[in-house]
């Protein structure tokens, strides 16, 4: 086997040595030690192809090791774009398993180039410190106004294999939502970081959520935008009609198959795109009669929190079964078990983000984009709608919500617990008559 290391030069009683690679364009120094925690060496590049210099920087680098072993500090430290990589190396590989929607492959990629790799650059994942993630924090809620966002004239994208141009997007502020997924990447990133060594978990800087609440309120902010059962009738009674105002055929049956995607989400509570784009028929299972004699259904969704099996509304069943039939229709058969969901009837799948602003159309039509309380309504209203209904009129406890929703309790409890004196006085109310 060559060796290519030339001019070894043992530095520090020969705990250290330097040396010069063969196969390189630029003969600059090296430095090697062997790790001592671990197996196999630690390596610096020293950047000169001056000995002297070399030799300095080496020894300058020995000592940073041994201060560190000293201190318990991570030894084999790594950029921020090395992490990256591997954070979404790993992602990739619980995509291909199914743990994860594709989605959320491509949308967390964009993140770390746009907002991460942008802010952080080629920095060592272990120098960022709390104030680091605050100034971060504050860089990206004005990317669009005022940061790199307010100098990009057009958006330029590849969608199905095509180069799509769009103008960049209206200059606001990051939403809090919109930073909500900022930080629950970066967060992922430096849970990597931990798993492969390049910092200790009690180095991790704090990286938390804003959450801003209006004074006097401490859940004005919390709640949801979401539909109240009369409203949730009008939108179902206007999505009912509203397919058959399409331009052409495509268009009418993008519209048809919103309304059953909007009832879907509104009777199983799945979070839209992250878990809807990803549905397949093989994640449906049979129709099952449960200890009341109904007829129910279970789906497995893959998203944020990982894979998870629920068990939507009953109706959920008969939205699914009227987007399989008209796909039947075209084909003869069943659609195959691998086939996404959420298609045209000639297997085009439809994704959230093309919903997202049919949705917002369907809404303004109807009159309901906007709550009583000025909120704007989107997509992940309808989830909101089906906790709010499961809370109200299901007297679902907030452990079961939690679990078939797939999230915690506290978030449960957060967002919906203005929720509970409306509960509490229709129960009270219902004793109270009782009791007359």
């Amino acid at each position: 086997m060559t060796v290519h290391r030339q001019q070894l030069t043992p530095l520090e009683d020969g705990e250290i040595e330097i040396y010069v690679r063969s196969d390189t364009k630029k003969p600059l120094w090296q430095a090697r030690m062997l790790d001592p925690i671990g197996k196999g060496y630690l390596t610096k590049a020293l950047k000169t192809q001056n000995k002297a210099k070399a030799e300095k920087r080496a020894k300058d680098w020995y000592d940073e090791v041994r201060f560190k072993l000293k201190h318990n500090m991570a030894l084999r430290t790594k950029t921020v774009p090395q992490v990256c990589a591997l954070y979404l190396a790993d992602l990739k590989t619980e995509v291909e398993a199914g743990d994860r929607p594709e989605r959320q492959l491509r949308d967390y990629t964009a993140i770390i180039e746009t907002y991460v790799k942008g802010y952080f650059g080629t920095r060592h994942v272990d120098s960022i410190k709390d104030k680091d993630i605050a100034a971060f924090k504050e860089w990206c809620r004005t990317y669009w106004t005022t940061g790199p966002g307010s100098l990009q004239k057009n958006k330029v994208y590849n969608r199905n294999g095509k180069r799509i141009v769009t103008p960049s997007r209206k200059r606001t502020t990051m939403t809090r939502s919109g930073m909500s997924n900022l930080l629950a990447v970066l967060r992922g990133m430096f849970k990597t970081a931990v798993k492969y060594d390049a910092i200790r978990q009690v180095d991790v800087p704090a990286v938390k959520n804003d959450v801003k609440r209006k004074k006097g309120d401490p859940n004005a902010e919390m709640a949801r935008a979401a539909f109240d059962l009369q409203e949730y009738q009008r939108l179902y009674r206007f999505l009912r009609h509203w397919h058959k105002t399409g331009k052409d055929l495509e268009h009418r049956q993008r519209k048809e198959l919103l309304k059953d995607y909007v009832l879907v989400l509104v009777n199983s509570g799945i979070r839209p795109g992250t878990e809807s784009d990803g549905l397949c028929w093989k994640h449906i299972s049979l129709p099952f009669v449960d200890d009341h004699n109904q007829k129910q259904i279970s789906m497995i969704v893959s998203g944020k929190t990982g894979s998870r099996e629920l068990v939507p509304m009953p109706l959920t069943r008969i939205y699914l079964e009227r987007i399989k039939a008209r796909r039947r229709a075209v084909l003869g058969e069943d659609p195959s078990p691998d086939e996404y969901v959420f298609c045209l009837p000639d297997g085009t799948p439809v994704k959230e983000d093309y919903f997202r602003q049919l949705f917002r159309k369907a809404l303004k039509e109807a009159g309901l984009l906007v709550d009583p309380e000025g909120r704007k309504r989107v997509l992940y209203s309808c989830r909101h709608t089906y906790a709010t209904f499961r809370i109200l009129m299901g007297r679902v406890s907030v452990f079961t919500l939690a679990e078939n929703m797939g999230t915690s309790v506290k978030m449960i409890s957060d967002h919906y617990a203005h929720l509970n004196s409306i509960q509490a006085a229709a129960e009270l109310t219902n004793r109270a008559r009782r009791a007359s």
